[in-house]
């Protein structure tokens, strides 16, 4: 949709709360899809008993009125008709420091939502069904790997930036009922938490649904209820400064010309966009790690270090450790010595203690990440359990550190700064430090871990398990590692590779067991 296109005014919208121009972050997440970096990540939920197609239409309509960022759309520029635009010369060679607008969608059926009935998609959609049902009605990489082809309009006149995909229980192929969902989006004031609080406010939702229930039809429809939707939460750097002193950008420039130097780069093709030959091209590997491992990893941690000491410097630790001893990803030259990792982070945690406010930021991109990086000769640890903890310790400190100097919010906030954004192209900036570059190393998203029986209520929908996945497309990463978890389904870990990086979809396959076994043995 562009501005031209728009039918209720965009000034009645504005004055309502229900349109307003991207924030900066918000427009970096855009920036990826108008050109074309990056596809979709998903967060795959099994409930405990399916629900009705009724039922889920009624439970998402309550969602999205409570939440209207669920229904937001962004308006291109009127020059858009053009799809290409974005990617033209017209478009790239001067600054435009007003960024798009969102707005609200004049109406959202169920069909918007439910992909299994878009035509657009049903090659996907069954290739992805039928592997579900030959892996035993599971949740799988290669499903995974199907489904990540997946491109969601940012910019759709009745649609949303998200989708859900449901499948149906081993046998019943044409069932309308279904627990098994998986949430698809394309990152655009979405992330990883917002997918988790998906969940839970669908799980919410669905417990307390009327007596009496609509047909699966209009979930929104504005004429009739713009004036019980709430108001657009305003972008998060109007809550938490993402800007950085200028001594810190300094530093990641310097810290980015040592890994361009001297840090591991993967042996696969220059990178191009998500839609060219191989732009998306990767393997992944799904990880179980059941719920008495995950506890038995949390005593370890407890004893070894502190109860303060969270489990994502231990897997990065893991992780680290399992590149290292498969002897197949580091040269050990000269020109290798050092190896980045960008660690995400939900920044709506920095939110100060309202809950009012805090529930305006449930859903968006509300996320950083500390981007350093190490030494590779560290990483010789998984065979000495003392060195191990250590430089677990050691990076658990960094976090700590990285959470009190900010830095998890100054990587992003670098293209905020009012000389660089109000004076440049962002989306060339942004482009030219990716296309056409090597791959580099390693990109980490715990979401968290999410406790389930607690919540469970008698003859009520319960979440089992959750599993989170995303591979970074033609962001300047290697390897993807993702992680969420609960007390009855465990810990999921999906994990993925730009093809090319290693020799075999087999040598990944190892590669992650080997994780997997540093992980427990450690």
């Amino acid at each position: 949709m562009t501005t031209s296109q728009a039918d209720t005014k965009l000034e009645e919208l504005e004055k309502r709360g229900h349109a307003r121009r991207l924030g900066n972050l918000e427009n970096y997440f855009a920036l990826g899809q108008r050109q074309d970096l990056y596809s979709n990540f998903g967060m795959f939920c099994e409930l405990d008993r399916a629900c009705s197609e009724n039922e889920l239409a009624e439970a998402l309509r309550g969602m999205c009125l409570e939440y209207p960022l669920l229904l937001h759309t962004v308006l291109e520029k009127k020059e858009a008709q053009d799809v290409n635009f974005y990617q033209t010369s017209e478009y790239l060679s001067k600054p435009w420091p007003q960024h798009d607008y969102i707005r609200v969608l004049q109406r959202v059926r169920f069909a918007d939502v439910l992909l299994n009935d878009q035509e657009e998609y049903a090659e996907i959609v069954n290739a992805a069904l039928k592997e579900f049902a030959s892996n035993g009605g599971q949740y799988s990489s290669e499903v995974f790997e199907l489904i990540n082809k997946v491109r969601i309009p940012y910019c759709h006149n009745s649609r949303p930036n998200w989708r859900i995909m449901c499948f149906p229980e081993e046998g019943n192929a044409q069932s309308r009922e279904w627990r098994k969902i998986l949430l698809l989006s394309n990152h655009c004031s979405s992330d990883g938490m917002s997918s988790a609080n998906f969940f839970h406010d669908l799980q919410d939702h669905l417990n307390n649904l009327p007596p009496s229930l609509p047909q699966a039809d209009v979930i929104f429809d504005y004429s009739q209820d713009h004036e019980t939707l709430g108001k657009l939460p305003a972008p998060i750097e109007t809550q938490i400064s993402y800007v950085g002193p200028k001594s810190y950008f300094a530093q990641l420039v310097g810290n980015q010309v040592l890994r361009e130097y001297f840090g591991y780069k993967s042996p696969t093709p220059p990178i191009p966009r998500v839609n060219e030959p191989g732009g998306n091209d990767f393997y992944s590997y799904f990880l179980k790690i059941t719920p008495s491992e995950v506890a038995a990893v949390k005593k370890k941690l407890k004893n070894k270090l502190d109860p303060s000491c969270t489990l994502t410097p231990f897997f990065q630790a893991c992780w680290f450790a399992a590149l290292y001893k498969s002897g197949i990803v580091f040269s050990k030259s000269f020109s290798q010595q050092l190896s980045n990792i960008m660690v995400a982070m939900n920044t709506a945690q920095l939110l100060p203690e309202d809950k009012q406010l805090k529930k305006q930021y449930r859903y968006g991109a509300n996320v950083g990440g500390s981007h350093y990086n190490y030494q590779i000769s560290s990483f010789n640890v998984a065979d000495k359990p003392e060195a191990f903890w250590k430089l677990v310790r050691y990076y658990q400190d960094v976090f700590v550190d990285a959470k009190r100097k900010k830095h998890f919010l100054y990587p992003l906030g670098a293209l905020m700064i009012d000389s660089i954004y109000k004076t440049k192209n962002i989306d060339l900036a942004v482009t030219n430090s990716i296309l056409g570059k090597s791959r580099l190393g390693t990109m980490l998203s715990n979401v968290g871990y999410f406790p389930q029986k607690a919540r469970a209520t008698v003859g009520g929908f319960h979440i089992q398990d959750l599993i989170f996945a995303q591979t970074t497309g033609s962001f300047r990463f290697t390897f993807d590692i993702n992680l969420c978890a609960t007390d009855i389904g465990g810990l999921n870990i999906t994990a993925c590779v730009a093809e090319g990086a290693l020799p075999t979809r087999e040598d990944w396959k190892k590669l992650c067991e080997l994780f997997k076994t540093i992980i427990l043995e450690s």
